[in-house]
């Protein structure tokens, strides 16, 4: 029962046979085609369940097995063995539990056939349904031959750049990809573990990637662009003489101050010569207009190429542009 070798594989053009049995604590069951077993399966039962009846211990039996092995079940007709006999019966029983009509409801699409097996011809199921899962475990890893690892470690002798590799890790040699470089990008957090999923594994990966961004000196000093498809960099032309081309944007939220709570800030892009002009809420496009034209139609002349930092002020300018007739 706990050696690989005994399995076998599915017959398609055999019929599946279902071996089921409960206990006290667990349940079991064997996926069969003829008298050779394909795969077990076992399950202990929660404190609820424990105080379920015999009856119903055998049916929740069946469930697991018949859920667990539902691609091989859904297919065509197969035989359900269980120890207990009134299950034999189970089609043509009348429902009187609410556990009976969920249960049987789960049945339904399936094909199958119920026969009766004494509890002492029963030995694979019956065993598997008084194991703990733990110690099944225990069997199955215990008896498992790893060979792919093993083809995996033939195949690192054979290389030499993997021998490479590992001799420089041993050595405790740091070995950059090239993902890792300023030309692959020190995207944060997120997008590096995305490209490290595609590449490498080891446990507890995430936690080790989240601290290196972390304590990365290039991302802590950059900010990277959270944009799929930023496209080319189009930067802005030089002005041509002071307070021609500005940039405005406001400060908000401040203590008041002389009635005053918010900041107009408008920059000059060529000398960054900045003016400071007080608001009060609440505040309109006309007045913050008339703000910006009393302290800055007596020392520049206004032009029309303005940048703004929030769509909001696009009125504000149509309403500054008209006061000096560019509308």
């Amino acid at each position: 029962m706990i050696q690989a070798p005994v399995l076998a594989l599915p017959d398609w053009s055999q019929e599946f046979i279902v071996e089921t049995d409960a206990s006290l604590k667990g349940l079991g069951a064997v996926l069969m085609q003829g008298s050779h077993p394909i795969a077990y399966v076992s399950k202990a039962l929660s404190a609820r369940q424990c105080a379920l009846s015999v009856y119903e211990k055998e049916l929740l039996a069946i469930l697991l097995a018949v859920k667990h092995w539902h691609q091989y079940l859904i297919l065509k007709h197969f035989t359900i063995r269980t120890v207990k006999k009134s299950l034999k019966h189970l089609l043509e029983q009348k429902i009187t539990t609410p556990l009976q009509h969920t249960w049987l409801s789960k049945l339904m699409r399936y094909d199958y056939h119920i026969f009766y097996k004494k509890d002492a011809e029963n030995n694979a199921a019956d065993a598997l349904s008084r194991v703990h899962s733990s110690s099944l475990f225990n069997m199955v890893v215990s008896s498992y031959d790893p060979i792919l690892l093993e083809r995996i470690k033939l195949h690192w002798s054979q290389d030499a750049a993997a021998q490479s590799l590992i001799q420089q890790l041993s050595q405790g040699v740091t070995i950059k990809h090239m993902a890792w470089n300023a030309v692959g990008g020190h995207y944060g957090i997120q997008p590096t573990l995305q490209r490290f999923r595609n590449l490498f594994y080891w446990k507890r990966a995430d936690k080790d990637i989240k601290k290196w961004v972390k304590n990365c000196d290039v991302c802590l000093k950059a900010k990277y662009e959270a944009v799929a498809t930023p496209g080319l960099l189009n930067p802005l032309p030089v002005p041509q003489s002071v307070f021609t081309d500005v940039s405005m944007d406001f400060i908000s939220g401040l203590p008041k101050s002389g009635g005053k709570d918010t900041i107009l800030v408008v920059v000059d892009r060529l000398t960054k010569f900045a003016h400071f002009i007080p608001l009060k809420h609440p505040f309109s496009a006309v007045h913050i207009a008339q703000g910006i034209d009393q302290a800055l139609s007596t020392a520049y002349s206004l032009s029309p190429t303005v940048r703004w930092a929030d769509r909001s002020l696009k009125q504000v300018f149509r309403d500054l542009f008209e006061v000096h007739g560019y509308g």
